[in-house]
């Protein structure tokens, strides 16, 4: 039985397909980045770096975003023929009128020092320039364009192309310079380098000839000579498949995740991926004359052989027999006039094989069929999506008599074990919190057959005196197992990866093969004027065809009113000031959910005083994109410290002073009259706007971990030059790792307010004999303020350690602020950690530009629930202060107090010898599990119920 496409996905297909015509591969395409979902090339091996980033709106699908001083590096062995070639990319600077522009776009460099690079000298010289020749004796050239005309906003084609010592460029298309007076470059780059920005770039394309005047023309209008047109760049007319969406361009995992198209060791820019029984067909337009392209099994699944056999009107003229390991087979059919092209994948002995159709070329009459477009990839490569494929498989053996699936408990702070079956299996859902609160249950799903058309809903829970909580106050969730990396600073190796449950995606139907597993995940939003008591209802489980398993959902409501506003505050490093201005709707929507996790503050990276040079000469700045971003914390309720950056670095650059770096202290911005003149100025305007919103206390900001000489230099120096002339506080962050950290922080405290420690350092400092104690001496001493930063830098970094970290860490420690790295940042897609050099942070992400459906992961719903503990214990701690004020017995209360600090192990003895990162953290959660801190709140809860009943 197979299931049709829904008319909404085969319109996404052909989306898919016409966003992807707009810069063609030929056979002579040795990279292409279209930025479209990821980093990752489209086509050529190369391999992206770390860099700050963001895929916004561009000239085609989604464009690449630098922020300033940002650079993305690909590892390109191969990808630049130094004799001949061509790179081309469309571009849109970010900057305004009076900035000072100077800066790469593009360029690479070799150790012998040939070099191309793509950059601006100033704002009137635009251009390339390459070195070329032995080393020692380079010959250097450069061709300009003067890009005054370019209006704001508005983007640009960019072309260089060489050939031994010539070298050519072009702007929107025209030749605008011809240099002849180079030399051939004599030695190859290992990589390449966009940026540093600010600026967007799409369709990045390297070629490995110098193409012509006429190419490079199409290239910029979107015409194409002799363009490779493939199967899939056209309409979809049927789709049918009995497990799983069909994938064009990409073979579909669990989830509907995209995998590559890989077969027998090669991997295939384009192509259809489908899984056996099932057929998709396409409607070919009049002027092709050959089908050509090649069939095979996919080379990372454990799957059953299959057959995939290919109709042309309606009769079929190809099928061939293909199986994981084998030789993928070649065909070349011809075509006549407009017809319809049909792909079927055929169950052999069983259902369920996985197969491909790579690279279909169509070829017009009077043209060559291009060779099929594929390249080897490595068995490194290959084992990284056997795991991603696997992450989802269980090793253990169902209970007796199971035939469709088998429901096991989980909780949403603890990690499963995908080789130990769990010892019960799901009797109930249930679920203790206060009016309000938002609180989650978890279960997982094992199957014992291939299922389709998956359905998980609630109904309405009925509560005391025919109260509900509604159906839709039941957020269903569907966890995604993924591969993370174990370190952050790992390679792509695969053991470098985890298996690990991290993204809770939006509820629809789905379908899991035969011997893997899905989390489902329920989240309860407990109406505010929800009455006490028993609330109850079911959860129903129905596969396609299959009569719905019922679970039943009980949901307990405290007579408890939580205090919502703590003496803790909860932060979070967020890029806001680009959002704000690029995509506020997506903004508004992700403050909401920051809020709805606790969130009071934020940390708005990018912000702060902007310094420029205007059209006269003159330094100006704009507060713009810090009051645009205040407004908006504004309305969603956001309050307290933050931090800005107080822009010295970038008025020094202004005036051309280099400030006080290693090697040189000739030259301090500090002394500089016209530094104090433009500087001091700014920061009277900036006291003035913090009067404008007293709920927020403005703090400066010139630097970020400013221990090193490097960094610390010019820290001392800008704040020489900015402290002295407001009464802001001013925020750093710091490490604190032991035999390290002292002398240099010496160095800076007489300029720091706050300091913001990072809190991996900090944990070794426990370990090296210290605990908080000590650390609140430290702050009392230097009158700092101290807060926290953690990093959630690989696998090892469980979510219940975030439940612990904003709960009871935070309580009995003299931190007052956790600000964690980062809402999110990330290379390629932030659903997979494999397909870039770059670690992916993740707390939440947006599925779209509006934030209108929004991707949290469990490491952030566990941040959550150690703000609600913080919560519990602070309701609890004002409850007993209430009592004893009116001589109640609080003993019952104080306990239940002291337990819950009880849980953090003693400073620093128990400690000291744990081995691994984060070693408090560590311990913690290796002594508790989820339903040890769910019993820890109950104890909290019952001691407030007992207390109140009293008062």
């Amino acid at each position: 039985m197979t299931k049709r496409m829904t008319v909404t996905a085969l319109m996404l297909v052909a989306a898919a397909s016409l966003t992807c015509a707009a810069t063609h591969v030929d056979d002579a395409t040795t990279f292409l980045a279209r930025f479209d979902a990821n980093v990752a090339p489209e086509h050529g091996v190369a391999m992206a770096g770390e860099a700050e980033y963001e895929l916004v709106p561009g000239r085609f699908g989604t464009a690449l975003h630098l922020p300033e001083g940002q650079a993305l590096t690909y590892q390109c062995d191969g990808c630049i023929n130094i004799e001949r070639g061509t790179v081309e990319f469309w571009m849109k600077p970010w900057w305004q009128a009076g900035d000072e522009i100077r800066g790469q776009v593009f360029g690479w460099r070799t150790e012998g020092n040939n070099y191309v690079r793509i950059n601006f000298v100033n704002e009137r010289r635009f251009g390339v320039a390459m070195n070329g020749g032995q080393a020692g004796e380079t010959v250097w050239h450069r061709l300009d364009y003067d890009p005054a005309a370019w209006a704001p906003d508005s983007w640009h084609h960019v072309a260089a192309a060489w050939e031994g010592g010539t070298l050519r460029l072009y702007i929107d298309g025209e030749l605008v310079g011809t240099s002849t007076r180079g030399a051939q470059m004599t030695e190859a780059p290992v990589e390449f380098e966009i940026g540093p920005g600010p600026f967007l770039v799409d369709d990045l394309r390297i070629s490995n000839v110098a193409r012509s005047d006429e190419e490079i023309g199409y290239s910029f209008t979107g015409r194409q000579p002799d363009e490779v047109t493939l199967l899939t760049d056209f309409e979809v007319t049927e789709a049918a498949q009995a497990m799983g969406e069909i994938g064009v361009d990409a073979q579909h995992g669990v989830d509907d995740r995209p995998m590559p198209l890989i077969a027998d060791g090669r991997m295939y820019d384009r192509g259809v991926g489908l899984r056996a029984p099932g057929h998709v067909a396409f409607a070919v337009p009049e002027g092709f004359v050959r089908l050509r392209g090649e069939v095979g099994a996919c080379g990372f699944a454990d799957a059953p052989p299959a057959e995939v056999a290919i109709s042309i009107g309606g009769a079929e003229v190809f099928n061939a027999p293909v199986a994981m390991g084998a030789e993928a087979v070649p065909f070349d059919l011809p075509l006549n006039g407009a017809c319809e092209v049909r792909i079927e994948a055929r169950a052999a002995a069983v259902e369920g094989g996985m197969v491909l159709v790579g690279d279909p070329v169509l070829t017009p009459a009077g043209q060559e069929a291009p060779e099929v477009l594929s390249r080897p990839v490595s068995e490194v490569f290959v084992e990284l999506q056997r795991m991603r494929m696997d992450a989802t498989r269980f090793h253990f053996d169902l209970p007796a008599g199971t035939t469709a699936f088998a429901l096991f408990p989980g909780h949403p702070v603890d990690e499963i074990d995908q080789s130990a079956r769990p010892e019960r299996q799901v009797e109930e859902l249930s679920i203790v919190a206060a009016p309000g609160e938002f609180e989650a249950a978890q279960f997982m799903l094992c199957t014992g057959m291939d299922l389709t058309g998956v359905s998980v809903t609630s109904n309405d829970l009925s509560g005391p005196g025919g109260a509900i909580i509604p159906a839709s106050a039941v957020d269903v969730r569907l966890l995604r197992r993924v591969l993370q990396r174990n370190a952050y600073r790992g390679g792509l190796t695969p053991d470098n990866f985890a298996p690990v449950s991290r993204f809770l995606f939006p509820n629809r139907e789905f379908w899991l093969p035969e011997g893997h597993l899905k989390q489902i995940h329920l989240i309860v939003e407990v109406p505010e004027d929800a009455a006490a008591g028993e609330y109850a209802g079911t959860v129903a489980i129905a596969p396609e065809g299959m009569a719905a398993t019922e679970v039943p959902l009980r949901v307990t409501v405290l007579p408890i009113e939580l205090i919502e506003h703590l003496e803790n505050g909860y932060s979070m490093y967020y890029n806001a000031r680009v959002e704000a201005e690029t995509r506020p709707e997506l903004f508004r929507n992700e403050l909401r959910n920051l809020r709805a996790h606790g969130c009071d503050m934020l940390k708005p990276r990018g912000t702060g005083i902007v310094f420029e040079r205007n059209e006269a000469g003159e330094i100006t700045w704009t507060l713009d994109g810090i009051r645009l971003v205040l407004d908006m914390l504004r309305e969603e309720g956001f309050s307290g410290p933050i931090p800005l950056g107080d822009g010295a670095a970038k008025l020094g650059s202004l005036l051309g002073i280099r400030g006080v770096v290693v090697g040189d202290d000739s030259e301090p911005l500090h002394e500089s009259e016209e530094a104090q003149r433009v500087m001091w100025a700014a920061l009277a305007d900036l006291e003035a706007l913090a009067a404008e919103y007293p709920e927020f206390e403005f703090l400066t900001q010139h630097g970020d971990e400013v221990l090193g000489n490097a960094k610390r230099l010019p820290f001392i120096d800008h704040s020489k030059l900015v402290n002295p002339r407001t009464n802001l506080r001013n925020y750093m962050t710091v490490h604190m790792m032991p035999e390290t950290w002292e002398e240099p922080t010496a160095k800076i405290d007489e300029f720091v307010d706050i300091r913001c420690i990072n809190g991996h350092s900090l944990e070794e400092w426990l370990r090296a004999g210290h605990d908080f104690a000590e650390l609140a001496a430290i702050g009392e001493q230097s009158g700092d303020e101290l807060w926290i930063y953690h990093n959630m830098r690989g696998a090892f970094y469980l979510p219940e350690w975030n439940r612990i970290l904003q709960g009871v860490y935070m309580w009995q420690s003299p931190l007052r602020i956790h600000a964690p790295w980062m809402w999110n940042s990330y290379g390629g897609s932030p659903f997979d950690d494999t397909d870039s050099d770059r670690y992916d942070f993740i707390y939440a992400v947006s599925l779209d530009d509006r934030g209108e459906q929004i991707v949290d992961t469990l490491h952030w719903e566990a941040c959550r629930e150690g703000y609600d503990d913080m919560r519990y214990i602070a309701t609890l701690e004002a409850a007993i202060e209430r009592a004893r004020e009116r001589g109640i017995d609080t003993a019952a209360a104080q306990a239940a107090l002291d337990a819950a600090a009880a849980m953090l192990p003693k400073l620093p003895d128990e400690v000291m010898n744990v081995e691994g990162e984060s070693p408090l953290l560590r311990l913690t959660a290796q002594r508790y599990s989820g339903a040890d801190w769910d019993a820890m709140r109950a104890r909290l809860a019952r001691a407030i119920v007992e207390l109140n009943a009293g008062l």
